[in-house]
């Protein structure tokens, strides 16, 4: 493996390129650590992965137009959704593919001083490059796609994606964030889950914890807990279920849950099924001494 300098002093690595057994018109061993353009349009770097060998040409990327392509010499251009919208047939501006047995992939990785570790930042402005404005509400920031190939073209199977969810001002842009997924192409990418600038999480669909069966909006498979006694469940705008009420005396004697006629019940018989009552919510949590 063999390392390169850029024109800013950074190093970008050769491993795992694929060897080219015709080179372009120089001889690598000659030109060890170089990089040059061969005929065919791609860069090619003279490399070699194993110490104790030759130096041979590895191809790096072509470019064609405003396409880099790494690991393809011609950019595929049978992508079908470009930022959630149905394109047929656009080209990406940078296409990375693996070939044989490499892999296409993508590492970044902070070293030492670096703080933030690994970044991929994506980012949006409006204007032009030489005289950029300020993005405006709902401008799309950028979008993480996740696509496959269904036999004739590639296409979204899911994404993240951010938009501006406000009005910005110097140091201060609103953005949500969007996780979407497709059962079929013609259903789109749909919004599952969306969380606001302000952190409010929502669900579209169903909301499953610890539970991959439920059918319900919200399933869940093990305790749920309100850690602060002044929290309650509530139906609509009413408070149902909230903390113990706390001050209720054990009463002794029998419990009754049995049926009782109104116009011949005894005060006897009310009392035990009283009791049975306040031994159940008791037991449920909702009163108790």
């Amino acid at each position: 493996m063999d390392k390169y300098k850029g024109m800013n002093g950074r190093r970008f690595r050769t491993e795992g390129l694929i060897e080219i057994p015709i080179p372009p018109p120089y001889d690598p061993t000659a030109m060890p650590g170089a990089i040059v353009l061969g005929q065919d349009g791609c860069l090619y770097a003279s490399t070699k992965n194993d110490p104790t060998s030759s130096y041979s040409w590895a191809r790096f990327a072509s470019l064609i137009g405003d396409k880099l392509s790494i690991g393809v010499i011609t950019p595929r251009n049978d992508f079908y959704y470009r930022n959630d919208t149905p394109t047929t047939g656009y080209t990406p501006a940078i296409q990375i593919e693996g070939l044989t047995t490499s892999t296409a992939s993508l590492s970044i990785t902070g070293i030492s001083g670096e703080p933030s570790g690994g970044r991929i930042s994506l980012g949006r402005a409006e204007g032009t490059q030489a005289n950029r404005t300020v993005v405006q509400d709902a401008t799309q920031l950028g979008t993480y796609q996740f696509l496959a190939y269904d036999g004739a073209k590639m296409i979204p199977c899911s994404s993240i994606s951010s938009a501006v969810a406000g009005s910005p001002g110097i140091g201060a842009v609103p953005a949500d964030l969007k996780l979407r997924t497709s059962v079929a192409v013609s259903d789109g990418l749909r919004t599952r889950v969306n969380i606001t600038a302000e952190g409010v999480v929502t669900v579209l669909e169903r909301l499953l914890i610890n539970n991959s069966t439920g059918t319900e909006r919200l399933c869940v498979t093990g305790n749920a807990q309100l850690t602060d006694s002044t929290n309650y469940f509530m139906v609509g705008t009413n408070p149902v279920v909230g903390s113990r009420k706390t001050g209720w005396a054990a009463p002794t004697g029998t419990a009754t849950r049995s049926t009782f006629a109104t116009s011949t019940v005894t005060t006897a018989q009310l009392a035990e099924r009283v009791k049975a009552l306040i031994d159940d919510l008791t037991t449920h949590g909702l009163i108790g001494a």
